[in-house]
């Protein structure tokens, strides 16, 4: 097949297809969908490479990544979270969508930002130690991307359960959840898990900010220790959903578009909160059943959050009652250092 350039193209599109390609991988994924959209020649020739230039793109995309995904990734654009396919660019969609969002969430003026400079550990604290804590923290936000794609991991492994099927859904989440443990006990360094256990105590804060606590709600204690298990188990969408930005107003944004982010917006929050609501049932059942390492009597699994704890405990020596405090002042450290 040839895939010589169309002589209609633009000047900067008459270009042989080894440059284009070699332009291609260097370029943002929106101008790589524009460069298919030129003409049929250059659609083909870009569909033809789609592997190869997104590996490219990948690893130019490496520290969006705390370490690198072996296979599928969840989707985060809106509520269904869906296999991506790391062949495909909707996988390089995906990342650039955590990369930006993630990067948003911590911008001088946002909801998280405003959290850390109200909290009494790090209020006042010069621009290059805030800098350096804000970095860590968005580290710690890719973490829990990373966290949340073992359940695309294990999807991939198992195949995705058919509609309709329940228990083999909860069998995969499960399994997901063990994983999850794995990695947090076996795969994070001690200044991993400190910023980490300090990610998940600013965003409680700066949830309860959005989403006060109300006389129908269950403890205070119980949704701060929901909220960070979502954000564990589901990754950055679960800041995003609630402290992303607000969709652009501007005169140039059609209505429709608006209309369309203010629903996504809402959905995914409706998401989110589905699922602190569902770890909300799950702490009155772990708590009636009794016990606290491991499986409790009721063949719950400990939380995310006390893993973090407790691996924290287990490699620096402190007590796990002094996990939070130990956390807050290695972060401290690290970043006055």
């Amino acid at each position: 097949m040839s895939l010589q350039p169309h002589m209609s193209l633009q000047p900067h599109m008459s270009l042989q297809p080894h440059i284009a390609l070699l332009v291609a991988e260097q370029s943002d994924l929106a101008s790589v969908l524009s460069l298919m959209q030129t003409c049929r020649s250059m659609h083909n020739l870009v569909s033809t490479h789609e592997r190869s230039l997104v590996k490219a793109m990948v690893s130019l995309r490496r520290s969006a990544f705390v370490s690198t995904p072996s296979g599928s990734i969840l989707t985060s654009l809106d509520h269904e979270r869906l296999l991506t396919e790391p062949t495909t660019f909707e996988y390089v969609q995906e990342i650039d969508t955590r990369a930006r969002r993630i990067a948003a969430l911590f911008a001088p003026n946002s909801l998280l930002t405003k959290t850390l400079a109200r909290d009494r550990a790090y209020a006042g604290l010069p621009p290059e130690q805030m800098a350096k804590l804000t970095s860590g923290l968005q580290r710690a936000a890719m973490l829990t991307d990373r966290l949340a794609d073992t359940l695309a991991e294990v999807m991939t492994a198992n195949n995705p359960p058919p509609p309709g099927a329940p228990d083999q859904t909860n069998a995969m989440v499960r399994q997901a959840h063990l994983s999850q443990i794995e990695y947090i006990s076996n795969s994070l360094s001690h200044l991993d898990l400190a910023f980490l256990g300090t990610l998940t105590d600013i965003a409680a804060n700066a949830y309860f900010t959005v989403h006060p606590y109300g006389d129908g709600d269950p403890s205070p204690w119980a949704r701060q220790t929901a909220f960070q298990e979502a954000l564990l188990r589901q990754g950055s969408l679960v800041l995003w959903a609630w402290m992303g930005s607000a969709p652009d107003h501007s005169p140039s944004r059609p209505e429709r578009v608006l209309k369309k982010q203010e629903k996504d917006q809402k959905r995914l929050a409706g998401y989110v909160e589905d699922v602190i609501s569902a770890v909300l049932d799950e702490i009155d059942v772990y708590e009636s059943g009794g016990g606290a390492g491991g499986e409790n009597e009721a063949g719950m699994l400990p939380g995310l959050y006390r893993t973090v704890q407790e691996a924290f405990a287990r490699r620096t020596g402190w007590g796990f009652g002094r996990a939070a405090k130990e956390m807050e002042l290695m972060v401290l450290w690290h970043i006055r250092n």
